[in-house]
């Protein structure tokens, strides 16, 4: 069994199973959702998940972490972060957990992991997930790290 009280931010903390994905996402324009009803031993019914994936661009080594907009028509995310052994990948899912507000190991990266390009996955409710993606997607200048501007 695994220990989810890690501090690490990685797909490689959930089970195999649930960070593949069928086919790949595209980088730009386009935010999946995915329903996923499975039988879990010991437990009497299913486990529903939830969770949707878009694509970001990150800027490892900038002066504070922040989502500064979109580039290319995916949300741009600044680290402070140097982009070594997954340093950077660990930056994001922090700035992206409290962007949309869920715990830091709900939120993966999924693809991507040693390019500036990367594929997000965040568990939750999509509708939610993506009404919050649509305003960082649609707001003009910086968001600080907790969705407030400057």
């Amino acid at each position: 069994p695994r220990d989810w009280s890690s501090d690490v931010c990685s797909s490689d903390l959930r089970p195999r199973s649930l960070a593949q994905t069928s086919s790949p996402v595209p980088l730009v324009g386009h935010v999946r959702t995915v329903t996923r009803v499975r039988a879990v031993s010991g437990h009497s019914g299913a486990v529903r998940e939830t969770w949707i994936d878009f694509g970001v661009h990150v800027r490892p080594g900038s002066r504070k972490d922040a989502v500064e907009g979109t580039h290319d028509g995916v949300l741009a995310i600044r680290v402070a972060a140097p982009p070594t052994e997954g340093r950077a990948n660990h930056a994001v899912c922090k700035v992206v957990a409290e962007v949309f507000g869920v715990a830091r190991l709900d939120v993966n990266v999924v693809g991507g992991r040693t390019g500036k390009r990367k594929i997000i996955r965040i568990y939750g409710d999509p509708v939610v997930l993506g009404e919050r993606l649509a305003q960082l997607l649609g707001a003009d200048g910086s968001m600080g790290v907790g969705g407030s501007e400057g």
